[in-house]
């Protein structure tokens, strides 16, 4: 993994869930008291969007979402990765050859599978173990090339 700068990109991403709507624009926000996820429209999930230059929430159809995912990511063949329990992460298959690292989401990632496997987020043993594996692998370390979505 490249060098990275100095910068919390996990308390920036909770800074950007607290302020965002489900529309993508920012408001105001008076609740203080943590990120919330927004709700999605009826028939729709709810999704954090990661590239380059941010993120933004996205609502997907409940019942196709992985066309919508293969649209706003901007590859036909979509890579789910499951981080902890129904926490996952979706990218291109093909963004992998194709498209260029994404230094900024790689970051994320890797954070949340650090906390979560030295126990500074939520999550059981089998989550644990799961980080354990993802960050131990030196074959296929965790990585993201292209846009990213988040899905819960």
């Amino acid at each position: 993994m490249t060098e990275q700068p100095e910068r919390d990109l996990i308390a920036e991403i909770d800074n950007f869930i607290t302020t965002m709507t489900t529309d993508g624009s920012c408001s105001a926000n008076s609740d203080t008291s943590g990120p919330r996820w927004p709700q999605a429209d009826d028939g729709h999930i709810v999704a954090v969007m990661l590239h380059e230059t941010g993120g933004g929430w996205r609502q997907l159809s409940a019942a196709e979402p992985v066309s919508d995912i293969a649209a706003l990511i901007g590859d036909p063949l979509v890579a789910r990765r499951w981080l902890l329990h129904g926490v996952q992460v979706w990218d291109g298959h093909n963004s992998r050859a194709t498209a260029p690292h994404s230094d900024d989401s790689t970051y994320f990632l890797h954070r949340l599978l650090s906390d979560i496997r030295d126990g500074n987020y939520a999550a059981d043993e089998h989550d644990r173990d799961l980080a354990r594996t993802q960050l131990g692998s030196p074959a296929q370390p965790p990585h993201i090339h292209g846009q990213c979505l988040i899905t819960a």
